[in-house]
């Protein structure tokens, strides 16, 4: 207990005992004030309690996010009281005799019998048991206890017990006695769990270990008790050893901590030890000591009007890309997150040239590769129902979470291992994994409770990534060229033309490796995170009922030959369904100076330094731009669509975005009857969160009911051309992409 607590206790127990000496209060006085406020508080109801110097808002009833933070802040700052004798308040004397009261009434063992217990000496005289500091104490209990030392009772024995001194290594400093207490629980503990693990499955092993801990370990953190979702989302928190309390923190108090403030990660130490101890694990860089001033909420524009004024206004409404993506880039930063067109636009200008080419194949090459990708991992991973023409394809996992990154493998030429290639890198699920956090990383990394693990994953991965890309930069020289591909033909290192074409581009530019390998990466980043998930989300929006009529006009245009009038036409369907069905909930600006904005119905009070989401998904369901926002018109203006950014920010990704999804509809919907698995795995498995105040964002769970940014699984069914004559899979094109 710190000296803060033990004032606070004081002035609770004055006002809970007006005029009364708190060294007079007998348990019976106690009892009865105790009932008392029992008595007032049921009255009340919970809705209506109070803390002293705090108020509710009376609409929602709640405290503020920053006075309760505040509390807790407070708390961290003072160190806890030293165990020992004479370290009780005064306010507590009559809780201390209640505690010796109820170990009396349960005939609990005395000091010396519960050292015996533990396989300790006993005590021989008082002044042993108290050390030479508490000779106070010795002499008081003495005459209590009529100098017989055997008669020391187990509650004041380990209470004024003599403690360890505070030293590295010495935890709480409590009595020996309590200190050899839980070293044996947890040896007897970890004995059981050995023992166990020779005779017993993993899952008993740990049912052993927890099964003394308390309840909330055993009665309610249990199959039983919670859903495997329930389950799944109690995990401790990277970065913190106080277990789950850093994550119960973040979660009743989102924006009132930074994702590596030691407030919510280690919030039982001061902030002084724990950056002297992050000191000498040289990891204090990683962590902050400081408060935050006040809790920063999100805040949300969401009328079509409201976002558009902010896409155009840079001036009060900066990016919040370059923050994270310097920490990726070596500190260079890349072009989405610089506001001024100086820096801008040169940059942007000349990415384009070298990812885009001069021509306008581009686009022509992207939807030759995509659709008979598609079409290959289709009729490679779809399963056929024995005796029937119907297929089931898990259009997900197999198609749109590969396609997208098979791809970016081969335009940057990065080693991925398959079962032709085993000595690459990392699978094409692995790269997926990377370049989402990355995306997530250095385009929406607002939310603190997620923030810990997206530096620490996203700074590996860019490493990685980074280090490849400047190899291929490097060995791009003609010479070093020609000598790679000939020792790396045939294995995961081997490049492709496309990727040859772009980094002799690159080189061409004259730039230092370490600028374009940075803004090779910045490009990579977004066409991974916004392609892979999109064409999952449109392909489920189409597949719903309410919307077969669109699905059958669409696939009737899919099954038309390609030509410019076709891929308009699917265009339109891929543009209303991002509409309705939004990869991206919104792009966070820092506002630069206060400001009052009207938003539809409502005015949005923003601060400078406020973080703002432009809600670009809400803004194109308002109906005050889209006439009947949840149907599908393909007549309406393509000016209207602000999906991809707006002004100078609108998505570098652009041309390929068009040409990719045009592709992947097409080739996914010229499948016959293709239809929704009316199966569970037909359907997303989401969760639901409110985003910056009324904004929708999801997440998906996958099969080990985790929570993830984005979808992994959704089955659909279709049918071929002949049934299946026996268990095995209809034959695969004669092109690979393995």
């Amino acid at each position: 207990m710190s000296k803060k607590d033990a004032m606070w206790i004081g002035i609770a127990f004055e006002r809970l005992f007006p005029g009364e000496k708190l060294n007079d209060i007998s348990p019976e006085r106690f009892y009865e004030k105790a009932k008392e406020s029992e008595q007032r508080l049921a009255d009340q109801g919970n809705q209506n309690w109070l803390i002293p110097g705090l108020t509710r808002d009376p609409a929602t009833h709640l405290f503020k996010d920053d006075d309760l933070v505040a509390i807790l802040n407070t708390a961290t700052n003072e160190p806890a009281g030293a165990f020992g004798a004479f370290g009780s308040p005064s306010a507590l004397r009559v809780v201390e005799i209640l505690g010796q009261k109820r170990a009396r009434m349960q005939n609990v063992c005395t000091m010396n019998e519960f050292r015996s217990y533990l396989g300790l000496t006993p005590f021989k005289t008082f002044e042993e048991w108290a050390g030479p500091k508490q000779q106070k104490a010795a002499e008081a209990a003495r005459a209590l206890y009529n100098d017989q030392i055997d008669d020391l009772e187990l509650y004041p024995g380990l209470l004024a017990e003599e403690c360890k001194p505070s030293m590295a290594g010495s935890g709480t400093c409590t009595g020996h006695t309590i200190g050899r207490g839980i070293l044996d629980d947890a040896v007897s503990l970890i004995v059981r769990l050995v023992l166990s693990l020779q005779f017993s499955t993993w899952l008993t092993a740990i049912h052993l270990f927890f099964q003394r801990s308390d309840r909330f370990l055993t009665h309610d953190f249990n199959t039983s008790t919670l859903t495997s979702w329930g389950a799944a989302s109690l995990k401790v928190t990277p970065g913190s050893p106080n277990g789950y309390l850093a994550a119960l923190l973040f979660d009743a108090f989102p924006f009132s901590y930074k994702f590596n403030s030691t407030y919510a990660l280690l919030p039982f130490y001061t902030p002084p030890v724990a950056k002297k101890i992050f000191k000498d694990l040289k990891l204090d860089n990683q962590y902050e000591f400081t408060e935050q001033d006040k809790a920063t909420p999100l805040l949300s524009l969401q009328s079509y009007k409201a976002c558009e004024k902010a896409f155009n206004d840079r001036d009060k409404f900066a990016t919040l890309y370059n923050d994270s993506i310097k920490q990726i880039t070596g500190g260079r930063g890349f072009f989405i997150g610089f506001d001024a067109a100086a820096q801008h636009d040169p940059m942007e200008i000349y990415m384009r040239k070298a990812f885009y080419g001069l021509g306008n194949e581009f686009e022509s090459k992207v939807h030759r590769y995509v659709s008979k990708c598609v079409e290959y991992q289709v009729k490679r991973r779809s399963l056929p129902y024995h005796g029937s023409k119907t297929r089931q394809l898990d259009i997900v996992r197999d198609v749109t979470n590969i396609v997208a990154i098979k791809w970016i493998a081969q335009r940057f030429a990065l080693p991925i291992k398959t079962a032709r290639t085993p000595q690459g890198l990392f699978t094409i699920d692995q790269l997926r994994q990377m370049l989402l956090g990355l995306f997530i990383f250095s385009s929406m990394n607002v939310v603190p409770k997620a923030g810990w693990v997206l530096r620490e994953t996203s700074l590996k991965s860019a490493t990685l990534l980074t280090g490849l890309i400047k190899f291929r930069i490097a060995t791009s020289k003609k010479l070093r060229h020609l000598m790679l591909d000939w020792a790396a033909k045939g294995s995961a290192l081997q490049d492709t033309k496309d990727s040859e074409e772009f980094y002799q581009a690159l080189l061409a530019t004259g730039k230092s490796h370490d600028q374009m390998a940075g803004d090779a990466l910045g490009v990579m980043i977004p066409i991974a995170g916004n392609l892979t998930q999109q064409v999952s989300l449109l392909v489920e929006l189409y597949l719903r009922d309410e919307y077969r009529t669109d699905r059958d006009k669409l696939a009737e245009i899919c099954m038309q030959g390609k030509n410019d009038n076709t891929d308009a036409q699917i265009l339109k369907y891929c543009l209303e369904g991002m509409r309705i069905a939004p990869i991206v909930v919104g792009l966070p600006r820092r506002a630069t100076q206060s400001m009052e904005i009207k938003d539809g119905g409502r005015n949005v009070k923003i601060k400078d330094g406020d973080k703002v989401i432009i809600g670009i998904s809400k803004a194109h369901m308002d109906p005050a731009k889209f006439r009947n926002p949840t149907e599908i018109d393909v007549t309406r203006p393509d000016s209207d669509y602000i999906l991809l950014g707006h002004g100078m920010h609108k998505c570098f990704g652009d041309r390929i975005s068009d040409a990719f999804l045009v592709a992947s509809m097409r080739a996914i919907f010229r499948l016959d009857n293709l239809r929704k698995d009316p199966s569970p795995t037909g359907s997303f498995k989401r969760v639901r969160n409110d985003f910056a105040g009324g904004l929708d964002s999801y997440s998906y769970l996958d099969q080990n009911a985790c929570e993830t940014p984005s979808a992994n699984s959704l089955t659909v069914l279709w049918d071929a051309e002949r049934p299946s004559d026996a268990c095995g899979r209809p034959a695969v094109a004669s092109f690979s992409f393995e």
